[in-house]
């Protein structure tokens, strides 16, 4: 069972995020792994690439937006909502 009330900070491309591990599988991955959903995130590593465009409807926390910044770089567009 994970204690709802634990905040964990982690490095997340070069940014500072605060995790709290509240549901199992969501902040569990992204401590533990790093990421999380790593099959999805694989392929959009895989798809896009600098110069790109990316659409993250429903964003949720932004972990697709996040991911998307990084390999589209400043000559790319992301868009969240």
């Amino acid at each position: 069972m994970l204690n709802p009330k634990l905040k964990l900070n982690q490095k997340l491309f070069d940014k500072d995020v605060e995790v709290k591990p509240t549901r199992a599988g969501f902040g569990e991955g992204l401590l533990s792994l790093g990421e999380t959903n790593p099959n999805e995130t694989a392929i959009v590593r895989k798809i896009l690439q600098s110069g790109d465009g990316f659409v993250d409807v429903g964003s949720h926390i932004g972990w697709y937006t996040l991911v998307a910044s990084q390999l589209v770089g400043e000559k790319g567009t992301v868009i969240s909502f």
